[in-house]
């Protein structure tokens, strides 16, 4: 045969495959370790996270263990060669301000390294963005309550007001001011945010990617009108819709949803409902109703076409009593029935990779069970906490990992969720908790160091 024929061929077959299946696995090597560098001090107040091969740090260094206030140290360490000086490091100053250890650090891929301190009462809060790749900065001064996130497709950072009155879009290289409008927004979140690494114990795995470009502007009395988030300007062809419900503001007895064309609108109560709507026209589109005498816990995409729902038995509005805990799978196109339902005892998460939804549940030991779109089980991890990696693989731990969870003798394995394979990578001596990862790099904090590993070429 040609060359030239077989290598059309190859690229026929190539083809075939992935349209056959577009979530293709790649492999895992055995964990190794790449380096560790040590705190900047003695302080524990400590964050990492990695994107691409380059992982972010961030330590407070308040001088005491009770207080958050003080210098913040960035640094930026390449992982690709041999550990040694940051690409960049920055300080800054708090003025006596306590650090947001909630909001931490955050890192947005495209768009920067996040990070805010509050008001002392005297002086407003402080948000910074830091460019990832030279360090370089700008600041919005901000309230406590003030929040703001970052969307890299659009390139701006929305700032908004906890009671829903004003949002703000900053560009996102400067911080300038773009537009501004009366209400709260709710960016659309996308398929591809499915595909990025999410941390062990998020129960939101799809923090971080920023692809949308258009969000739901809710004012004070409810009415929702669709916008580019770019340019403020409305969408829709200008159409509105009012929302039942809770008002616009963060004690919204309502949780809204963007995803992929669709704003779901949930009650929070026993016997709640959801209310979906087509971005295009903001006409709804179907309602469904939530099982008799359940009371929803959250809402999430898990899927590129599907959302799941945990919900418990019971008007308790947290979960605490776990009775009756199920999860409940609708179809997005049409929820008004609900596509399948499993009974898990407990449930920890539903996360969508690729095609499969990887159900964690942590009971007398961590489960995690894998099921394709129409809920049938495809493979199940006996005591394991798993983690999405990319749209295909994952890594899994040998036990629960938790916030709480200081236990140093994990055994982590690369897994295919198409396949149902694994890889041993390893044993690793750590607090789990304390790591992020990209879809190569490990990286983790704790015992005065950062340390770094690799397990994928």
């Amino acid at each position: 045969m040609p060359a030239a024929a077989a290598v059309v061929l190859l690229l026929v077959i190539g083809g075939y495959l992935l349209l056959r299946n577009p979530y293709q696995e790649r492999g895992f090597d055995s964990l190794k370790a790449v380096g560790s560098v040590g705190y900047s001090h003695g302080d524990d107040k400590t964050w990492i996270q990695v994107v691409g091969d380059t992982a972010y740090t961030m330590e407070i260094d308040s001088g005491d263990s009770y207080s958050s206030s003080g210098t913040a140290t960035v640094r930026a360490f390449p992982l690709s060669g041999k550990i040694g000086k940051p690409k960049w490091t920055k300080r800054f100053d708090s003025g006596g301000s306590d650090w947001d250890t909630d909001w931490g650090m955050r890192v947005y891929d495209g768009g920067g390294v996040a990070i805010r301190y509050g008001s002392d009462g005297d002086t407003p809060g402080r948000f910074y963005l830091i460019r990832l790749d030279d360090g370089s900065s700008w600041h919005s001064d901000a309230g406590n309550d003030d929040y703001f996130d970052v969307e890299v497709a659009a390139g701006v950072v929305v700032r908004q007001a906890s009671d829903g009155s004003k949002t703000t879009a900053l560009g996102l290289t400067d911080g300038h001011p773009k537009w501004h409008a009366q209400g709260l927004l709710y960016a659309e979140s996308t398929p591809d945010d499915l595909d990025r690494p999410a941390r062990f114990d998020d129960s939101w795995p799809m923090h971080g990617a920023g692809k949308g470009t258009r969000g739901v502007l809710l004012d004070t009395d409810n009415n929702a009108t669709l916008v580019d988030l770019e340019t403020g300007h409305q969408l829709a062809g200008g159409n509105s819709q009012r929302l039942s419900g809770g008002g616009a503001g963060t004690d919204s007895a309502s949780t809204r949803l963007v995803y992929h064309g669709f704003l779901m609108d949930m009650t929070g109560t026993a016997g709640f409902q959801i209310r979906a709507y087509s971005l295009d026209k903001l006409d709804q589109k179907w309602v469904y109703h939530g099982g008799s005498g359940y009371t929803p816990d959250w809402i999430q995409p898990c899927g590129e076409s599907l959302l799941c729902i945990k919900e418990h038995r019971g008007d308790t509005t947290d979960g605490s009593a776990e009775k009756g805990v199920r999860l409940v799978v609708l179809k997005l196109d049409d929820g008004s029935t609900e596509a399948w339902h499993k009974d898990v005892k407990g449930l920890d998460g539903a996360i969508g990779v690729g095609n499969r939804v990887v159900v964690t549940a942590h009971d007398d030991k961590a489960t995690t069970t894998v099921y394709d779109k129409d809920g049938d089980v495809q493979d199940t991890q006996p005591g394991t906490d798993a983690a999405r990696v990319d749209d295909a693989t994952m890594l899994l731990a040998n036990g629960v990992v938790g916030t709480d969870e200081t236990d140093p003798n994990w055994t982590m394995t690369g897994y295919g969720v198409q396949s149902g394979t694994t890889k041993l990578l390893g044993p690793l001596a750590v607090d789990l908790s304390s790591c992020e990862f990209s879809d190569a790099y490990l990286a983790c904090s704790g015992d005065g160091k950062f340390e770094f590993w690799r397990f994928r070429s």
